[in-house]
């Protein structure tokens, strides 16, 4: 009732304002009401003050698929609700950071603020538990954080990295692992960067297997030009510390490796049995990519992009050619931006019709974008936007009920993909296709 309340006095205040307040700052209360209120009111407001551009947007939307309707296929889509312990407010509801990853036949749910929680998989996608809460154990630790960046299970240990609470307004990027128990996860640190920062992100984790049974942890570290006005940071491209990095561990977790360089926000990394290795990177203003690593590759922020800076002039190109200075190129960038983040290969047991596939979710554009590489993963041979209207930061694949499973930050939610729905009769199940075009022909 009381969240009523404040929404219908939000939304007279606005009305009011229509009539007073000069067109010239609209498109500035517009931003800080994208920032800081629920989205229904922000795009209350942008249709009333820019209903001419919004309009134009709704009409450039040819083709474009909404869930749970795709390009080739109809998925069966719903989304469970989270119950947070950390007390969110009118004004927190539009980024409610969580990261999940599977354990046997169970979903681990953590908060940004460190409560560590579980569901079973199985039971949340057979029931369709539409109240993730309903289910949701949480789950004792002694982890002290700030804030998590990341969680990633290997095995029957659950791996977290976090920025520690702040002494002296002191931030440091850490490490830590816990063998996975229901019960209570007693974490031990692995690592903790010697040097402080007052902002810390990407924190993406990915572990590899070789061929010769030797384990390797990959950690992405953030560049400091997110902080910074004029967007500069030399650190990714010095060899003599951890930022801007792709950094590597070994088993025993002794120093870590300089893996790879030159990134600016990496929040999705992708690994193969084959060594192969993708990583998504936020760009500046248009520049988001995805590059293919190597090891002691350099990707060149913050001297080459496909962006420019977010306080430029329009005709100026604030940054170099990757090719011609020697850096790796992306095989994709994204212009205009879309606030790129995790990456993941679909399965093919997922769908026929998305074999080979990979799913990239996004924050500010809030689509899933499936895209296909060639069989050498050179180039992009196409991508498809699919609408979801939240943002997405963490995808991962359920092996045990074949389905895809994305965080949802605006509402707080899991976001569940399956292939087909069934439906049982006296012939045969029949997938949701062989439905939709039964129904059309009748």
């Amino acid at each position: 009732m009381i969240k009523k309340i404040k929404f219908i006095l939000i939304l007279f205040g606005i009305l009011i304002s229509f009539f007073f307040i000069p067109s010239k700052y609209h498109s500035e209360i517009e931003h800080k009401l994208t920032l800081y209120l629920p989205i229904q009111i922000s795009q209350i407001y942008k249709y009333i003050y820019d209903h001419q551009n919004t309009s134009n947007k709704i009409e450039n939307n040819y083709k474009s698929r909404f869930l749970p309707i795709t390009e080739f296929t109809y998925l069966d889509f719903f989304k469970s609700k989270i119950k947070f312990k950390t007390k969110y407010n009118l004004f927190d509801e539009r980024h409610k950071i969580f990261f999940i990853d599977f354990y046997n036949d169970n979903l681990i749910f953590a908060e940004k603020e460190g409560t560590i929680s579980y569901i079973n998989s199985s039971i949340l996608v057979k029931d369709k538990i539409k109240r993730f809460q309903d289910n949701q154990k949480i789950i004792s630790t002694n982890l002290k954080v700030e804030e998590i960046l990341d969680i990633h299970t290997y095995k029957n240990d659950l791996y977290v990295s976090f920025i520690d609470k702040p002494i002296n307004n002191c931030r440091r990027l850490n490490l830590s692992k816990a063998e996975i128990n229901f019960k209570k996860m007693n974490f031990k640190k692995l690592f903790s960067s010697t040097e402080c920062r007052n902002v810390i992100l990407a924190g993406k984790i990915a572990t590899q297997l070789t061929s010769d049974n030797k384990f390797y942890l990959y950690l992405t570290t953030a560049s400091d030009v997110i902080t910074k006005g004029f967007e500069k940071d030399p650190k990714p491209q010095l060899d003599d510390n951890i930022w801007g990095k792709i950094i590597q561990f070994n088993d025993k977790f002794d120093e870590p490796k300089l893996f790879a360089k030159g990134f600016r926000n990496s929040l999705g990394i992708y690994l193969d049995s084959n060594g192969t290795m993708l990583a998504t990177d936020m760009g500046p203003q248009g520049g988001d990519e995805i590059n293919k690593i190597f090891e002691r590759g350099n990707y060149g922020w913050d001297v080459a992009s496909y962006g420019k800076k977010y306080k430029t002039k329009l005709e100026k190109l604030d940054y170099k050619d990757h090719e011609k200075n020697n850096f790796n190129e992306p095989i994709f960038s994204f212009i205009p931006s879309v606030g790129i983040s995790s990456i993941i290969k679909i399965p093919n047991s997922f769908n026929s019709t998305w074999d080979n596939n990979f799913l990239i979710g996004t924050l500010n554009s809030k689509h899933l974008l499936r895209i296909k590489f060639d069989k050498n993963i050179t180039k992009v041979l196409f991508v498809e936007k699919i609408f979801v209207g939240e943002r997405i930061r963490n995808i991962k694949f359920d092996y045990n009920n074949n389905n895809i499973v994305f965080t949802m930050e605006n509402t707080g939610s899991i976001g569940i993909l399956s292939s087909n729905i069934k439906i049982e009769n006296n012939t045969k199940t029949k997938t949701t296709y062989e439905i939709l075009f039964q129904n059309k022909k009748n």
